[in-house]
């Protein structure tokens, strides 16, 4: 037997609420679940080693899940499950821990400049996270249906030059960025 543990969803921020799957395999008949019922305790494995144990579910058809809220803070923590008793297993089986991590939220300030009399705008990004510029993002910027993208630098910056003609009708025109608060690792 063995356990092929996941979270979801895989991107989410503190205080959401996230599912651990653990499903149980039948290592016997190429890794299919294994359905007879059996207990499967989940735990948070404590940076100093020691673990706590969040609860208990019974499997069904395969799979046993626990819901939680994902602590506030910025403090990385890791989760695993152990199937505690099952039809024919002699001794306990555990899964790998699955180590998640936590960022820092993260901020865009954008600066938009035109040169006098010309069609030439310069937009200035910087994405930051607390008083840190945030590098090798993506920055998207949509002006009247056109993308652009560019990276930012070291300092988390990201410049656009553009040639922009005026327009009779102006839409909707948004600036984002793609940082994820926190990620599975």
């Amino acid at each position: 037997m063995g356990i092929e543990f996941s979270v979801s969803p895989k991107d989410f921020v503190p205080n959401t609420s996230i599912l651990l799957n653990a499903t149980v395999l039948d290592l016997r008949y190429n890794n299919t679940r294994y359905t007879p019922s059996c207990n499967v305790d989940f735990f948070e494995v404590n940076p100093n080693g020691g673990e706590t144990k969040l609860g208990t579910n019974d499997t069904s058809n395969g799979v046993a899940l626990w819901r939680l809220d994902y602590p506030s803070g910025t403090v990385a923590r890791a989760y695993k499950a152990i199937i505690v008793s099952a039809e024919g297993t002699p001794q306990n089986i555990a899964s790998s821990p699955v180590q998640l991590t936590v960022g820092t939220a993260t901020r865009l300030l954008l600066n938009a400049t035109r040169d006098f009399n010309s069609t030439r705008h310069v937009f200035n990004a910087k994405l930051l996270s607390g008083s840190s510029g945030v590098s090798s993002k993506t920055i998207k910027l949509k002006l009247n249906q056109t993308e652009y993208g560019n990276t930012t630098d070291a300092d988390g910056l990201a410049q656009f030059v553009l040639w922009l003609s005026p327009q009779a009708e102006n839409n909707q025109n948004s600036f984002q960025h793609g940082c994820e608060l926190c990620r599975l690792s």
